[in-house]
């Protein structure tokens, strides 16, 4: 035994170890429903695993715990993070899009001079009212220069004369 070798292990083409390995379809599909991404709305853990696996021979605890699983593995739990940043910041280019969208085209009916006078003043209204520039919003500020002490003494007095 002790002139014996231990046997030269390779790995085989195209296998990577470990974390360094990539998802499988099934789990970027996984991952994805969760996000929402191909979906008309996001699936929640279960769903999703049920969609992309093979769940017929299994319990329903089991689904809920081989989904579980599945969702708490480092690398699917970075993807979904991952495409719900992706995700997140799409939506906030698109928003960002929209809102340069609807200003530019106020702004042409509140300066094309063929539009109607209301179309014009409704349209500058609303540019006025947008977020960021509040031109048409109330500001009330209420001073009150009493200390706590004028203020118990006169809701005491009050008091004292409503219940006499």
């Amino acid at each position: 035994m002790a002139g014996k070798k231990p046997p030269k292990l390779t790995l085989v083409k195209g296998q990577e170890k470990g974390k360094d390995r990539p998802l499988t379809a099934k789990q970027s599909s996984f991952c994805e429903s969760i996000v929402g991404i191909n979906e008309d709305e996001p699936l929640t853990i279960v769903d999703a695993y049920r969609k992309h696996y093979s769940t017929e021979n299994m319990s329903l605890n089991a689904q809920y715990v081989e989904s579980s699983r599945l969702f708490n593995h480092p690398m699917i739990s970075l993807r979904i993070e991952q495409l719900r940043t992706e995700q997140e910041k799409r939506n906030i280019a698109r928003n960002q899009s929209r809102k340069e969208r609807v200003i530019f085209n106020l702004e042409s009916l509140a300066y094309d001079k063929t539009n109607t006078g209301h179309t014009r003043v409704k349209s500058l209204e609303l540019l006025g009212r947008m977020a960021g520039v509040d031109l048409f919003r109330d500001n009330h500020v209420i001073e009150d220069n009493r200390n706590a002490q004028d203020i118990k003494a006169e809701l005491e007095k009050k008091l004292k004369s409503l219940l006499s």
